[in-house]
């Protein structure tokens, strides 16, 4: 191998923080040490996967995955987070360098029974997600590198063909193990900023795991590891069979890896939504009176989220925080358009789901009381001291105390109670969605509330039941049924 390879003139090793489990035991006496070392460490990684002329002529990959996902997927609690179940979910990916595009359909089944089909394409710098059942798609735009970036990590052929495009933040970090496989880890900058680490085997020469720091805007930054077993070579080059990855230092996918094609075999994917799909722009927030007292924000997000409001006579009870403080801040300002300087006395947080949570440091700050199952409170109060990591959604900090909880146990019914108006909030869980949900019922209308649990066309399945059980046993009088992702229905029609 030509020395020129090996070594560069410039070194750039970037200072950022390596992975908890990365070694610290360097023997290298200087940076440049540990640079000739890493270098030549990663060069005997892309000969052994298939050599520098092919990876680098490696310009369009897809593949199908096909496997288990936890509820980590939805940034779960790692308190409360599920076990992985095989065959849940398949996953179809489509890369072309080139061309920049890309293209990721998932087919997933959730605890519950709930099915999610789903497709993220990416080209001509403009993001599209579209929803097949519906036939509709929106479109936001979007970089390549943001798109790209995530999904190469499937797939270590592609983390040496970027590795090898910034020669000059290439380190050798130490030495690790995976799964008993003794590796060497190797440090690279990717186009400059996130850090990559990946192990490589000192018997096979191939990449056994990645590990980066993904930093995480509500939680904090997030440690994800990736560790690939067995092989495969397609077009010359060698891909491993299999892909197990955690995130939090808790199982969040293991999938197996099929149907690989490179370059040629995949020039004519179509990376858009197909002609005949409705483009939906996303909506404005709107401000809706559902009976006295009880109010819905809706056309949240890109309108498919809503926040249910119960005015007391002296105080504000808010249903969940959805998506991040951006959106949630929506809903504050129409609560204070529309009912004044009355403060916000608890926020009930249906579940940990990040999409119901995520904007929960905004009541925080103004001291609401988060309302929740147990096993939340040490995530919850991340989420609301998160520092900003972009400045058009989050305040820096939002929440410096810790915030006020007010737990619910399982089977357990607490009262928020304000003069002659209340609301019941009951813990139903465990059910198949998340082992502790909270749904509310406010006594003046008869309005039950809920998150996840009913939803317009979604067929019926145990979580639904659940929540079915909880109204037949507890509220058979409700008259009206609420949710952050259904229009208002009778109770008549959930019974049916």
């Amino acid at each position: 191998m030509k020395i020129v390879n090996r070594l560069v003139a410039i070194i750039v090793i970037l200072t950022m923080p390596l992975s908890p489990s990365l070694a610290k035991d360097k023997v290298g006496d200087s940076m440049a040490d540990n640079f000739r070392l890493g270098a030549s460490i990663l060069l005997d990684a892309v000969e052994a996967t298939g050599g520098r002329q092919d990876l680098t002529a490696l310009d369009a990959v897809s593949v199908r995955l096909v496997g288990g996902l936890s509820n980590a997927t939805q940034y779960a609690s790692p308190a409360v987070m599920s076990e992985l179940h095989p065959e849940d979910v398949t996953v179809t990916i489509a890369l072309d360098f080139a061309e920049k595009k890309f293209r990721q359909e998932i087919d997933q089944k959730v605890r519950g029974g709930l099915g999610v089909h789903s497709i993220f394409s990416f080209s001509n710098n403009e993001l599209a997600i579209i929803w097949p059942n519906d036939k509709t798609y929106s479109q936001f735009p979007a970089t390549p590198d943001a798109i790209i970036t995530s999904a190469t990590s499937f797939l270590p052929p592609l983390l040496l063909k970027e590795a090898l495009k910034s020669p000059g933040s290439i380190s050798w970090e130490g030495k690790g193990k995976i799964e008993g496989d003794d590796t060497d880890i190797v440090g690279f900058s990717w186009k400059g900023q996130k850090r990559y680490f990946l192990h490589i085997s000192r018997s096979t020469k191939l990449v056994r795991a990645l590990e980066y720091i993904q930093p995480e805007a509500l939680t904090g930054d997030d440690n994800a590891i990736f560790v690939y077993s067995g092989s495969q070579t397609v077009g010359g080059v060698v891909f491993p069979r299999r892909l197990k990855q955690k995130r939090w230092g808790y199982p969040y996918a293991d999938v197996k890896l099929s149907d690989l094609k490179t370059n040629a075999e995949i020039s004519n994917q179509d990376y858009s939504a197909p002609a005949e799909f409705e483009k939906i722009t996303p909506p404005i927030p709107t401000w809706t009176e559902i009976a006295d007292g009880v109010f819905e924000v809706r056309n949240l997000f890109v309108g498919n989220y809503r926040s249910i409001i119960v005015e007391l006579d002296n105080s504000i009870v808010v249903f969940d925080a959805p998506v991040n403080a951006q959106v949630t801040g929506q809903v504050r300002k129409l609560i204070a358009d529309n009912l004044g300087d009355k403060p916000v006395s608890h926020l009930i947080l249906s579940h940990y789901h990040l999409d119901h949570v995520g904007g929960l440091g905004v009541y925080a700050k103004e001291g609401a009381v988060i309302v929740t199952a147990p096993g939340n409170q040490e995530y919850f109060t991340k989420i609301a001291q998160a520092k900003a990591r972009s400045a058009d959604l989050f305040s820096v900090p939002i929440v410096t105390d810790i915030p006020s909880f007010q737990v619910v146990q399982s089977g357990d019914t607490f009262a928020i109670q304000d003069g002659e108006r209340e609301v019941e909030i009951t813990n139903i869980g465990p059910i198949a969605h998340v082992d502790g949900m909270l749904v509310a019922y406010a006594p003046i209308g008869g309005i039950a509330i809920n998150s996840d649990l009913y939803g317009d066309g979604v067929a019926h399945n145990s979580s639904y039941e659940s929540f079915k059980k909880w109204l037949a046993e507890k509220h058979n009088d409700a008259k009206l049924i609420l949710g952050v992702h259904h229009n208002p229905i009778t109770a008549e029609k959930v019974f049916e």
